[in-house]
């Protein structure tokens, strides 16, 4: 059987296609979601803190509680939940698994919001924890479908593309949510805020209905009922290729000083800056243009290789640049 003639292939489209810009449609949503629901939440929950008869020790220690809550939020289930997510985009169709997760987020994003209404923190961010469930469940077939819909000479495209609508939404659903947050605590209202998530759900649930059909990879897949077991079996593995490891241990340090630096923004501009809550999302920002700018940068100089020797050079300028934060604070170079 030629290339040609397998199941799938005569299916697959350009990056211009319906399908394609669907799917891409669909991924920018999805991290807008959770970025908008994330940093509308973190300033509310902060906000009822300080409503309370509570000592300033105890407030900036609450504060530094409710921001790590908000990213262990989102980033557990991605561990958790990694070996039901390989199931999920290999028991059915990706495109099922992704129209069904889509749909649960509509209503996910509504119960987010009379939770607010109710004002009750613990189940504020139980369905933040539930909405990075949904993204981990999602991951596998989100990214495993694109090389079922795009022709392998794209694919390449297709990923950094699918890398820059995330970055993109990641920004624009922090920037949204310090908005909306503020909106909320100034108008007492949060009609906006049902509003907003509401429709860019459900615009994501569009997104997925524009996919193209694909077959399941294996029906017969059984399911993991021991996620650790499974999740084990993989760093065994991972652990056994050397290369792979220290490549992972990068990524994963580098992401990890990201959150970190992320988190402490959000303290750093309130505190030490005496900036609003709304300024934060400037920040933050500028943060994560940055980490667009230096994306592009790294590829430019790499060549088109993986050039290792990029590594400390940006290790380096973090360090450099955590300085100058703490030397010029208040003057426009911060």
């Amino acid at each position: 059987m030629s290339a040609s003639t397998l199941p799938g292939h005569q299916s697959q489209s350009s990056l211009t296609s319906v399908s394609f810009l669907g799917f891409l449609l669909m991924s920018f949503l999805t991290a807008v979601t959770d970025n908008m629901y994330r940093w509308l939440i973190i300033p509310i929950a902060k906000a009822q803190l300080r409503s309370q008869n509570l000592t300033e020790q105890q407030i900036e220690s609450g504060d530094s509680f409710i921001l790590s809550m908000g990213l262990v939020c989102l980033v557990l289930p991605f561990v958790v939940f990694a070996p039901w997510s390989s199931w999920l985009g290999d028991r059915f169709s990706k495109r099922t698994t992704t129209i069904w997760l889509k749909a649960a987020e509509v209503i996910l994003v509504a119960l987010g919001v009379a939770s607010i209404y109710l004002g009750h923190q613990p189940t504020m961010f139980a369905i933040l924890f539930l909405l990075g469930s949904q993204s981990a469940l999602l991951s596998t077939a989100k990214y495993g479908i694109i090389s079922e819909i795009v022709p392998p000479q794209s694919l390449s495209a297709a990923n950094g593309m699918v890398a820059l609508v995330t970055l993109v939404a990641s920004i624009a659903g922090t920037g949204a949510g310090m908005l909306l947050g503020d909106y909320t605590l100034k108008h007492q209202s949060l009609l906006l805020a049902l509003v907003a998530l509401e429709c860019v759900a459900v615009l994501g649930v569009v997104g997925s209905l524009l996919i193209q059909r694909v077959p399941s990879a294996n029906p017969s897949l059984e399911f993991p009922w021991n996620p650790i077991t499974y999740s084990w079996r993989d760093l065994t593995l991972l652990m056994s290729d050397r290369a792979v490891l220290r490549v992972t241990l990068g990524i994963a340090f580098f992401w990890s000083l990201a959150s970190l630096a992320q988190m402490n923004i959000d303290v750093y501009v309130m505190g030490e800056l005496g900036k609003t809550q709304s300024e934060v999302g400037i920040y933050l920002t500028v943060l994560s243009l940055g980490v667009g700018l230096g994306s592009v940068l790294a590829g430019w100089l790499s060549g088109g290789r993986v050039e290792l020797g990029i590594v400390p050079a940006g290790a380096l300028l973090m360090a450099v640049a955590c300085v100058l934060l703490f030397v010029f604070k208040g003057s426009a170079i911060t």
